[in-house]
């Protein structure tokens, strides 16, 4: 019962991210009509922030608040300055460059950070809890 329980628990958590991560890409393209596949260096661009700021605060709250909002300014610079001068021309040609720019991001944040998998502490300050009679740790 513990493991189900743990398992249902991590099922919904990955759910949950899988659901933003949608309901970001639905937005792009219902409000602008561009497939922003620049959404996921976006998404990464966030997590190394995030990172960053844990690392230099300690605050899992700042590093929180900080990569929200680093990508939000990235947001409206790629819609101002990559996106809007693009609606003019054919549907492939943003898409062209939001491909474009998903490379160029993962290449950065890999010569920034390097190619080793960076990870949060396991040592987050989430407490436990109980459900169904099962322990649930931050781990």
């Amino acid at each position: 019962m513990q493991l189900f329980v743990e398992q249902l628990l991590n099922g919904i958590a990955t759910g949950s991210i899988y659901a933003l991560v949608t309901l970001g890409l639905a937005l792009v393209y219902g409000i602008m009509r561009i497939l922003h596949v620049a959404h996921a260096a976006v998404y990464s661009i966030g997590a190394y922030v995030g990172l960053l700021f844990f690392n230099l605060t300690g605050s899992l709250l700042l590093a929180v608040i900080g990569s929200m909002a680093v990508c939000a300014l990235v947001g409206v610079a790629i819609e101002r300055f990559v996106y809007f001068p693009l609606l003019k021309y054919p549907p492939f040609v943003p898409l062209i460059a939001s491909i474009a720019i998903l490379l160029s991001v993962e290449e950065l944040c890999r010569l920034i950070a390097g190619p080793q998998i960076l990870t949060f502490p396991a040592e987050l300050p989430f407490p436990e809890f109980h459900v169904a009679g099962v322990t649930v740790t931050s781990t």
